[in-house]
Formats: structure tokens, sequence, C-alpha cells
């Protein structure tokens, strides 16, 4: 849909991303009061063609649309024009955990402890909310987000914390269908009940919860793996070390709280948000929470105040691919079985990102209508010249953080991450390497046993003085 049209009192103003599945604009609406900045989430006619797509989209609208709590993103109106289907949602003006993080690290301003509680605060009394909604008959609605995760949370510059997406959110009167062994939700922040496809409950919430604020801490991916595989092993394992490892300031009392919310088994986890909020305070009980205004002023500290002029102006971003950055899909492979052998963590995600802050709002807004629907990824130069044969198939590597450069079996394939690389010869054992200056190389072997597969990889950053292999 062109940018400048008109309909249902809204006006679009310019296009913010583009997904298999959706396109997300920054639009206004004509309200009694004036206008207003909004969010619209377009589903594109041609996704009409999977009828999942339209269920996914139209449950996010239903569900979301019965939440009204001041730290969920609310949605305020759903309709369909021509044939398109869209969600109007409000515009926040600021910035995503997942970009705060990195920006923290890039800038060497560690998050406190007290600004990190008091983030991971709002968001259980948003999560409370949503655990706890009853319908009209007072029956309970029982609400999951299942994709808690650094890029589904944003904090404004008022320094209020909101939750993003519920396009996955499971609930009572909502059902997702989704194929036998396939898993809904960002891997690296699944519980681990989540990873085997097992019931869930809020407490996959709060696992999912505490691996956000074990990162906010740190620094640091709490679960990493060269592949899918071993990410997943690396979570139902369960072996955790405490935040305070990483970062001196965090108490023995913190500590605790988070290791409990990360237990491996639901029922030694907190069994509310409430509880978990409780445990919090309690560790701060002789000062040390960060207020809204100091949150706001940890904001400016890390972007600066011309970045907070251009978010409240929503002049701040490009058009973004969404393809490019979601990875976790109804088409992805699923997880395999883990074995019992360990593997290291490759350690850090952290990276400067491109200085966008709708590219926070529009992931998570398109992750109901993109996380778990099929990616198209990236376009394709092939790394050799392509064989009409099944004998050769694709291999698709991404890394946190991006524009690394990928090498195959010892030859620069000519792309930088995110990239798909072409005829690689099936049933072959491949080395992979990914190289970015400032970070160590990642390095693995791949076998390609299917026409296509994914690998991942999390680059530790090369400290001070210390020259990259």
């Amino acid at each position: 849909m062109a940018v400048g049209r008109q309909f249902s009192g809204f006006t679009l103003r310019r296009k913010i991303a583009t997904g298999g599945m959706a396109e997300i604009y920054l639009a206004s609406q004509q309200t009694a009061e004036g206008l207003r900045p909004c969010v619209i989430k377009m589903m594109r006619p041609e996704s009409l063609r999977d009828p999942r797509a339209l269920k996914l989209f139209l449950g996010e609208a239903r569900l979301a649309s019965q939440l009204e709590n001041p730290h969920i993103v609310r949605i305020f109106d759903r309709d369909r024009v021509d044939n398109y289907h869209f969600i109007a949602m409000e515009y926040v003006t600021g910035e995503t955990l997942y970009h705060i993080i990195h920006q923290a690290v890039q800038e060497q301003r560690r998050v406190e402890p007290g600004e990190a509680a008091a983030m991971i605060l709002q968001v259980c009394e948003g999560l409370s909310y949503a655990h706890e909604l009853r319908d009209p008959h007072g029956q309970p609605l029982h609400i999951v987000h299942r994709d808690i995760t650094p890029a589904n949370l944003i904090l404004t510059y008022s320094g209020q914390l909101k939750i993003l997406d519920f396009g996955i959110a499971l609930a009572r009167n909502r059902s997702l269908e989704v194929p036998k062994g396939k898993a809904l939700g960002k891997f690296g922040y699944m519980s681990p009940e989540q990873c085997r496809s097992e019931s869930m409950d809020l407490r996959t919430d709060i696992f999912s919860l505490g691996v956000v604020f074990w990162e906010l801490l740190t620094g640091r991916s709490l679960f990493a793996g060269g592949s899918l595989k071993d990410l997943v092993e690396s979570i139902i394992r369960g072996e955790i070390e405490p935040p305070s490892r990483y970062n001196a300031a965090v108490s023995p009392l913190l500590d605790t709280a988070i290791l409990r919310s990360l237990e491996r088994r639901p029922g030694d986890r907190f069994q509310s948000c409430r509880e978990l909020a409780l445990a919090i305070e309690e560790a701060f009980v002789d000062g040390g929470l960060a207020s809204c205004e100091d949150l706001t002023d940890m904001l400016v500290e890390l972007f600066g105040k011309r970045r907070r002029r251009l978010v409240l102006k929503g002049d701040v971003g490009a058009e973004l691919d969404l393809e490019a950055m979601l990875f976790d899909d109804l088409d992805a492979e699923p997880p395999e079985q883990p074995t019992r052998s360990k593997q290291p963590k490759p350690g850090l995600h952290l990276s400067r990102l491109t200085t966008i802050l709708l590219l926070v709002v529009v992931a998570v807004l398109a992750v109901g209508a993109g996380t778990i629907l099929s990616v198209k990824l990236f376009g394709h130069t092939p790394h050799r010249e392509q064989t009409p044969t099944s004998s050769y198939g694709s291999l698709v590597v991404d890394s946190s953080p991006r524009s690394a450069r990928v090498f195959v079996d010892g030859q620069d394939s000519g792309r930088d991450t995110p990239a798909r690389l072409g005829g690689i010869r099936m049933h072959a054992l491949h080395e992979i390497r990914i190289s970015k200056d400032g970070f160590e190389d990642w390095t693995g072997r791949v076998r390609l046993d299917q026409e296509m597969r994914r690998i991942y990889a999390q680059l530790r950053a090369v400290k001070p003085g210390i020259t990259a292999p």
C-alpha cells in the first residue's frame, strides 16, 4: 500500500519495514484531539494464501485488543481496507532492551543492577496482568506470552517499560496450529519445556524473563551455540552461572532470585511474576532501585539527546527488511534432540547496532505475523556455481553482530552476514569460519544433509589489548 494513502482515519506516513507476510508503517490518526502518531501493521494480500498466517494475525489482534495495561503496547483498532487486514497500535517512543544491552556494551557503560531490576519489575507488572486476565464470565484466559525477549521489551524515554507482541501468545480461547516438532519463539530465550514442545504455562514466561534479566546485568548471551542443536542443548542442560560472576555489583539475593527464575523444572521456579517481583524488591530493600527519571537519564546517557529528539518525532530509522531479522519460523528445522556432550559457550552477542529505534518496534510487532512464518532470506548470491542436481544445497548464515565475512572450506564467500550461500555440496563436511574486526573468529563444521541449513554464530568481542586470532 502506498505511503500517503488515507483510510479509516489513518494516513500512512512512511514504511518502516517489509516482511514476507506483513508491512509496518508509521502513520497518523485523526482524533478529536488532533493527529496522533501510531503504527500500522498490515498483512499483505498474498499472505492470505497461507491460512496459518491469517489465523495468527487475526488471533493476535483479538487477544492483544483485550489487554489494557500501561506496561503492554495498546492495540486500538483492527480492520480491513481493500484486501488488506491491519492492526493499529500506539507508537512507542523508546529503545528496546535488545538495543540497550548492545549500546551499553558499545559505550562501555554497564546497566546497573538497580536499573535492570527497575525495568524487570515493570515487565513483571505487565505479565502479571496478562497471566491473571479473565474473560467477561470470570474464567481465567491463561495467557502465556511465549516470546519474552529483549527485542519485545521497550523502554520509553519517560522511563516506562512496555511489552510488545502477543503474536504467538497462548490463551485458553486461542489455538495455534503448529506442525509437530516445531517450536514457537526465539530459541535463545525459550524455556526447556518450550524447546521440547511440551505443555507450557506462565512459568515459561518467567524463565524467558530470567534470561533477559541475566543478559541485562552481564551484557552477554546466556545461551548460545554454534548450531541450533548446541543452543537447545545448552538450555535443556541448564548449567547457569550466577550473573555476579560477570558483574560484581550483583548482590547474592539478586543472584538467587535470577537463578531461581531459570530453574530447569517449572515447579522449581517462581510460580508467578508477583513472586519474582517480591524477590527482586527484597534484594533492594536497602535502596538502589532506579526511578523512572533515572531510567530516562540512562537512555539519554546511552543514546544522546539528539537521538531522543528524533525518536519523539518518529524520524528514526530507514526501511528494514524483516526477513533478514527473523529466523525462528514455521519452516525452520526443528531442534535436534540434545546429546549429553558439553559444548563451550561462544560468548558475547555484543555489537553497535544501526541506530534504528523502530527496528525494535517493527521486529516485535511483526513477530506475530513474521516470527513463525516462512523466511525468504536475504536475497541470493551463489557461493559456487549452482548445479541443477540435488547434490548441492544452501547454507543460510547469520551472526551477532552482523556484517561478518563468511568463509567456506577456507575460501572467502564474498558475502557478509546475513547471507545465503548456494552451491554447497551435500553429504560432505564443510568448515565454516565467520570473521569480523574486533571479534574473535567463529569456526564450526557442518554437514549439509538437506537442501538448506541455517547457521547462527554469536561472536565474542576481543578484549582491549588482545589481538583477534
